[in-house]
């Protein structure tokens, strides 16, 4: 049940993931088919698993994708910007 943490990690590494589908909400939507490929027998994830390997292209911008998505919405850098910015909206002028 630590998902998020373990998806956070794959996020990072720039991977092309394969989960189950994500029904938690993250700071900017997770898009199936874009940032990972669902599945929800064990079948279905080995079918999952060899289309990315069947095109590498596809998992290499999956990756890239997933990559770029961890340093805008998750990095602590932009993790500590988004909670500044928060703070500074609830002071006012």
């Amino acid at each position: 049940e630590s998902m998020g943490w373990k998806f956070a990690e794959y996020l990072r590494a720039g991977n092309a993931i394969v989960s189950q589908p994500i029904d938690k909400e993250f700071l900017s939507p997770i898009v199936a088919g874009v940032h990972y490929l669902p599945y929800h027998s064990p079948e279905e994830c080995v079918e999952q698993c060899r289309r990315l390997l069947a095109d590498p292209a596809s998992a290499k911008r999956m990756g890239e994708l997933n990559n770029a998505y961890f340093r805008k919405w998750i990095s602590p850098e932009s993790h500590v910007l988004s909670l500044l910015s928060q703070v500074f909206q609830e002071a006012g002028p």
